[in-house]
């Protein structure tokens, strides 16, 4: 049996009349402009990234933020805006060695305007939802109609991880979802500065989308037929990944715990874990067999079941190393479908849609019943990850007017030491720390010197988590002789320094 799997490059731009008789395929013969319809996406996108965005703003105003990731990244942005170096005070590094993520000083130039965490929310809400205008397009340019390329865009914008993007803290790897599927415009397209662009934009955010960008060769090679673009992709990944691994990120690590710690179970380093992947398979697998690997890959397809077939074997393909990384991960938040190490398999199960829809298979060929699906598996994602966000919050814990007040009353630029969901509001200054459990390594206190203000929710989670620890750091100050309470309701305590450090 052949699989056959379209090229975009067989199809011309849509046109006025592919509307008529069926909502799947237009006809080969299109004009390429579509004023009309560009507005309709362009509105659709535009509420989308509104929605993102406000309810990132509505989280993080009601202390449901935390200091992972946003914090981090909202300090490094502060730094670099005020000429310092990126390095976090939560995480004791350079933030080069987290994940070479070297957007951060493209971004940090707008806290140069003005600093403040909106703009992550913008950039990111932006990102996910900017991403359906390329989508559109390459869906109109493999012949799709109309109706259905809007059906696409609307599954793209209920799809459970873009919808619940907004839940979620910063991640620069947001900007990774928009680059790709613009670099596979721009390759169809043959425009090949815009696609070197967009392949470094991606690049840019996290050393381990070299893997994604790479793999997406393949893609280029065979259902694009551009060997030049798949083969300038997987030249810059590879030498990214390269750099990005052995150079950047042991460079400023300093000795700080690496990512690869999440695959210790298969070996210490790069080069050991894939002799154990391919001379004992046997150890990841075990891992495959546990009932969250079996659900995480069901809950990222069922969202685009009616779109997939086998023609959409070679973008499938293509995902499988990012899917693979995740299943194989020991940190399980890299299983759960709607976080954010899923956003990078998007581009690509969309891709896997358009060519299944451009070749008249899939279950549904009228965008009304894709638009009914998606929106249906949305409620039912929002609703799952709005009851984990939920119950992970306590009850009896400090009142977002409370905590307000406490946070108005640090009016300096002094080291604060607060609690997860405190610290993102707090974090545009030189040493910001939370209460954390003291047993993880990839955490660094600040010494008592850097610190001037203590703001402590015992009933929050991340406190909670430190087990005694929480309630040490809570009678060291009550004690401190150099420090006074300014601040107490209920389980929340704010010090503040009257004094030199003893």
């Amino acid at each position: 049996m052949t699989l056959a799997c379209p090229s975009i490059s067989r199809f011309a731009p849509g046109s006025a009349e592919d509307d008529a008789g069926t909502d799947l395929v237009g006809s080969p013969a299109l004009p390429r402009t579509d004023a009309a319809e560009e507005r309709i996406i362009a509105l659709m996108i535009a509420v989308a990234a509104a929605l993102y965005f406000l309810g990132s703003w509505f989280r993080y105003s009601t202390f449901r933020a935390g200091a992972l990731d946003l914090g981090v990244w909202d300090q490094a942005m502060y730094l670099i805006s005020i000429g310092q170096r990126p390095r976090s005070t939560i995480l004791g590094i350079h933030m080069l060695a987290d994940h070479a993520s070297y957007a951060l000083y493209l971004i940090a130039q707008l806290y140069r305007i003005f600093p403040t965490v909106i703009w992550l929310f913008l950039i990111q809400g932006g990102s996910i939802a900017g991403a359906a205008w390329p989508l559109w397009r390459l869906a109109r340019e493999a012949g799709i109609a109309r109706p259905m390329a809007r059906a696409i865009v609307t599954a793209y914008l209920l799809y459970p991880v873009v919808a619940t993007a907004a839940l979620g803290d910063f991640y620069p790897e947001s900007l990774a979802v928009p680059a790709l599927l613009s670099a596979i415009l721009c390759a169809h397209r043959r425009r090949p500065i815009r696609f070197i662009f967009w392949v470094v934009v991606g690049l840019s955010t996290k050393e381990a989308m070299a893997i994604t960008f790479g793999a997406a060769a393949l893609y280029l090679a065979t259902l694009e037929r551009r060997r030049a673009y798949a083969l300038a992709a997987l030249t810059l990944s590879l030498a990214w990944y390269v750099i990005a691994t052995q150079f950047i990120i042991p460079h400023f690590g300093e000795g700080h715990p690496s990512s690869l710690r999440y695959f210790s179970y298969l070996g210490a380093t790069q080069g050991q874990i894939i002799r154990t992947i391919l001379l004992k398979p046997w150890v990841p697998i075990e891992r495959l067999a546990s009932w969250p690997a079996i659900i995480y890959p069901l809950a990222i397809f069922a969202p685009v079941l009616w779109g997939l077939s086998r023609r959409s074997l070679i973008p499938l393909l293509c995902a499988v190393p990012c899917l693979a990384i995740n299943l194989i991960s020991a940190k399980p938040e890299f299983r759960n479908p709607f976080l954010h190490y899923s956003w990078p398999v998007i581009p690509l199960i969309f891709l896997a849609v358009i060519a299944t829809v451009s070749q008249h298979g899939g279950w549904f060929h009228r965008g009304r019943s894709v638009v009914v699906w998606s929106a249906a598996l949305a409620l039912i994602g929002l609703a799952a990850r709005g009851y984990e966000a939920t119950s992970r919050q306590v009850g009896d814990a400090a009142t977002v007017d409370e905590k307000r007040r406490a946070v108005e009353m640090i009016d300096d630029q002094g080291g604060v030491l607060a609690t997860s969901q405190t610290a993102p509001h707090l974090s545009e200054r030189t040493v910001i720390q939370f209460v954390y459990d003291p047993t993880d390594p990839v955490f660094k206190m600040p010494t008592d010197d850097r610190i001037d203000w203590v703001l402590l929710d015992l009933q929050e989670e991340s406190v909670r988590n430190a087990g005694a620890f929480g309630s040490e750091v809570l009678q060291k100050y009550e004690s401190a002789l150099d420090f006074r309470e300014t601040y107490h309701s209920g389980a929340l305590y704010l010090f503040h320094r009257i004094g030199p450090p003893r």
